[in-house]
């Protein structure tokens, strides 16, 4: 047998399907911008303890190259080793390559994140190792946090079926 629904109704049911989407949709955006901003802080916590506990001395502190070191806004902290630019830019480059599926977004996520960690070399604040250690600490961080999203989204989402792109065309 057939089913016949008036026009109205449908379309009350798609506009009901779309709220309900949308609804969704602020959740996800919402707990996205929380897993980030977790990563970012989680990433300079580290990197401050890593600084504590190793206790390298950034160029512009070790008198051995003090006069050879120009730095443009001062020097900063006491430590160096792991540069906190350096694994926050790369943390959140890692993370959103993860979450983007064009290449070329990751691909420049990657070379921004290069230009700040280099920059913190150009500025005499970090040694090369300072700022390849703070890369590996945030790709590290950037990737956990993106496999703890993914795992929240499949069981905090998982029972809402996907809408059909006709519904969002429909609807829009």
């Amino acid at each position: 047998s057939f089913i016949f629904v008036d026009e109205e109704t449908t379309t009350y049911k798609y506009q009901l399907s779309y709220v309900r989407w949308r609804k969704k949709r602020k959740k996800k955006v919402w707990l996205s911008l929380l897993i980030i901003a977790l990563m970012v802080i989680a990433t300079d916590q580290v990197s401050v303890f890593i600084k504590d506990t190793v206790q390298r001395l950034r160029p512009c502190h070790d008198m051995a190259i003090q006069s050879l070191v120009h730095t443009v806004h001062g020097c900063g902290g006491k430590f160096g080793f792991v540069s906190s630019h350096a694994a926050n830019s790369f943390g959140v480059a890692m993370f959103f390559t993860m979450f983007f599926s064009h290449r070329w977004v990751g691909v420049m996520l990657m070379i921004w994140a290069l230009i700040v960690s280099y920059s913190r070399i150009y500025l005499g604040v970090h040694y090369p190792g300072d700022v390849l250690g703070g890369a590996l600490l945030g790709m590290i961080i950037g990737a956990l946090f993106f496999l703890c999203e993914s795992f929240l989204f499949k069981k905090l989402f998982r029972k809402n079926p996907k809408i059909p792109a006709l519904l969002f065309t429909l609807c829009t």
